[in-house]
């Protein structure tokens, strides 16, 4: 966890986070993920491990939508702490991490899909 004369520990992830903005990039954001995988001992995970894990958290989201954005009734005696927008920085948080076991560059992803669906005819 040291390279060079830096202890890379959760005070410095916590230090790059602090140090993002509404300029920080996709790259910077994959780039985050790769250190905070090592430093907290997930590097091992595998695309099916974090392709599960984003589906939890997927999961976690939909429930949260449910609860605070439809007319559904919420069982009033369960504590509901959690909060949308921890659950969509779980997702992406996933979503980062699936991309770094598959080596996909997320934002080129978007903008080759995106271009694909430019082409299209929506109705």
């Amino acid at each position: 966890m040291i390279k060079g004369d830096i202890m890379k520990d959760n005070s410095y992830l916590k230090n790059l986070i602090e140090n993002m903005d509404v300029n920080t990039s996709l790259k910077q954001l994959q780039d985050y993920v790769e250190e905070m995988v090592n430093v907290r001992g997930f590097a091992d995970e595998t695309p099916q491990d974090c392709l599960l894990l984003l589906t939890e958290e997927l999961g976690e989201l939909a429930k949260e939508v449910r609860k605070s954005h439809t007319h559904i009734k919420n069982d009033t005696a369960k504590n509901n702490t959690k909060d949308l927008n921890g659950e969509i920085g779980d997702v992406l948080m996933m979503l980062l991490a699936l991309c770094r076991t598959l080596d996909v560059d997320l934002l080129q992803a978007f903008r080759e899909k995106e271009l694909v669906n430019c082409n299209r005819n929506w109705q």
